[in-house]
């Protein structure tokens, strides 16, 4: 696992913007304003790590998801 900090990635209406590439494709995970958005971040980083395609976004997150085309948060729940 490879953590990069940076700049704007580019949807700069978001703010807090995470990007997660594996195996299994890409996420962008957007308005992460809380610890607890950032721990479950790096409990699914570590999960990824150990158990590639078989890790599972954390609940947590997955309100968080947005398409970077547009930057709508993608709220699948």
């Amino acid at each position: 696992m490879k953590l990069t900090i940076s700049g704007c990635l580019g949807p700069c209406s978001m703010n807090n913007v995470a990007f997660v590439k594996t195996e299994s494709g890409r996420t962008w995970l957007g308005k992460l304003n809380q610890d607890q958005h950032y721990e479950a971040l790096v409990g699914w980083a570590c999960d990824i790590a150990q158990n590639g395609k078989a890790a599972v976004m954390p609940h947590s997150l997955e309100q968080h998801c947005f398409d970077a085309k547009d930057s709508q948060v993608l709220h699948t729940l």
